[in-house]
């Protein structure tokens, strides 16, 4: 399986597939940008914080809108690759 590629389960049991965008360290804090792979026209990105467990990863959502946009700017100021469409 490709590494880019992420199956993440929701609280309902739902897996909904993901591509790995990007992932980066903020104030000694691990993060994950994701793309879900069947609404990609939308271009639309996750923000999700990493944490080590003995199986792995686990990914969470960012609960604090001031912690979240922290990540969403690092992420758009360093990510060359990504398209970024500004909502007016």
């Amino acid at each position: 399986m490709d590494e880019s590629l992420l199956m993440l389960t929701d609280d309902d049991g739902k897996e909904t597939p993901f591509q790995l965008l990007d992932s980066f360290s903020l104030d000694s804090r691990r993060y994950a940008v994701l793309a879900p792979l069947d609404q990609q026209e939308s271009g639309g990105v996750l923000l999700m914080r990493i944490f080590p467990t003995p199986e792995g990863e686990r990914y969470e959502p960012i609960e604090d809108e001031r912690e979240e946009q922290r990540v969403f700017d690092l992420f758009r100021s360093d990510d060359e690759d990504y398209e970024f469409c500004d909502a007016e």
